[in-house]
């Protein structure tokens, strides 16, 4: 049950007959508990970060794996209305993020001792680099998350 501190006014009661799609507030919602997971259930888990009833309908935030989430849901039948997804940058947590494209170019440039970059591109999680330095070619394939090289290879051009 939860109470108005000021007036007193029950705002929710739940009674738990431990079936979750059972429970309603007094009101004929079903409880918000409820509501955050079908939310979570739609984004595969993360945090909750606002929640608000706007009218009759759960308006939920939830920030997972670097992407933020915006979910209404019918307040009194538990039906999704809006379901949008936005994987702005902004979002991710550190562990999420990659390492900058100037950071790879410079573990790249650091192995080759120098050199121009003739080629540069991210795909599926890696950088990958060419390098002309000193009459050779290289090949370096840079992990985006981790910034560890994976492949070194050298192709003289003589």
């Amino acid at each position: 049950m939860e109470i108005d501190a000021i007036t007193g006014k029950i705002k929710e009661f739940e009674r738990d007959d431990h079936d979750d799609d059972n429970k309603k507030t007094i009101d004929g919602r079903i409880s918000v508990d409820k509501a955050k997971s079908i939310a979570l259930g739609l984004t595969g888990g993360g945090e909750v970060k606002e929640f608000e009833l706007d009218d009759d309908e759960y308006e939920i935030e939830i920030i997972a794996k670097g992407i933020e989430y915006e979910i209404t849901i019918d307040s009194k039948t538990g039906e999704i209305k809006e379901f949008e997804k936005d994987d702005d940058d902004n979002y991710k947590k550190a562990s999420d993020e990659r390492v900058s494209a100037d950071k790879a170019k410079s573990v790249a440039l650091n192995l080759t001792g120098g050199g121009k970059i003739t080629e540069f591109d991210y795909d599926d999680g890696e950088y990958e680099i060419e390098i002309m330095a000193d009459g050779k070619e290289y090949e370096i394939e840079i992990d985006a998350k981790t910034g560890k090289v994976l492949e070194f290879e050298v192709d003289d051009e003589d």
